[in-house]
């Protein structure tokens, strides 16, 4: 496992601030996830010389 980080911050900031990150990452790789699937499942354009 390895010895622990001695320079971080102590127990309750450390715990906070790793939410925060966890939360930005989530919220960030949430939203491109949806946006692309949102792009694949939506229609195509339709050109508008068929509705003549």
């Amino acid at each position: 496992m390895g010895t622990p980080e001695t320079s971080r911050e102590p127990c309750p900031d450390r715990i906070l601030d790793d939410i925060g990150g966890a939360f930005g990452m989530g919220a960030v790789g949430g939203s491109a996830f949806h946006f692309l699937k949102g792009i694949y499942n939506s229609p195509s354009p339709v050109p508008s010389f068929e509705y003549k």
